[in-house]
């Protein structure tokens, strides 16, 4: 995890510097609990590095991605536009829902993406808002891709 913080703070710095976009995404997988109690944890630990080696499948070279928790994933973006970031997340969500050896255990994902024009101060920032919007997809309908573009206000730099 400290890698993942360390590459992305000096990676934000230069979105910040160059004012250039930057997003961030919380992944956390539906049902993988009720997956891992029911199949064991060797199972489930096989599974979330099914999961690792699906998502990294859509990301880019630039991306930096990391498993944060049990079941949680982040990634940041540099330098994307909203459009690419959800379209890249979306089908990563679909794929992970459809594919057969997902479908066994029921597990899906529920993805909180945060895109800002100008870059915030720090990545902990984008963490915390992608992680709400994240649990607002987790309440509501689950398995999908919220998406929330924060510009900057007329006359910001």
């Amino acid at each position: 995890m400290r890698s993942f913080y360390e590459q992305a703070n000096t990676t934000l710095a230069l979105c910040r510097r160059h004012q250039r976009p930057a997003s961030l995404a919380y992944i956390d997988l539906d049902n993988f609990k009720i997956a891992n109690d029911r199949f064991g944890h060797k199972q489930g630990d096989m599974l979330l590095r099914e999961v690792a080696q699906l998502l990294d499948s859509y990301l880019r070279k630039s991306d930096i991605s990391a498993r944060i928790g049990g079941d949680e994933f982040v990634i940041f973006l540099p330098e994307t536009d909203p459009d690419g970031v959800f379209n890249a997340l979306e089908r990563f969500r679909a794929h992970l829902s459809q594919s057969p050896q997902f479908q066994v255990c029921s597990v899906t994902a529920s993805i909180g993406v945060v895109s800002y024009w100008r870059s915030p101060d720090s990545i902990y920032e984008l963490i915390n808002a992608a992680d709400d919007l994240m649990y607002t997809v987790k309440s509501s309908t689950k398995n999908r891709v919220y998406l929330q573009v924060i510009k900057p206000e007329i006359g910001e730099a």
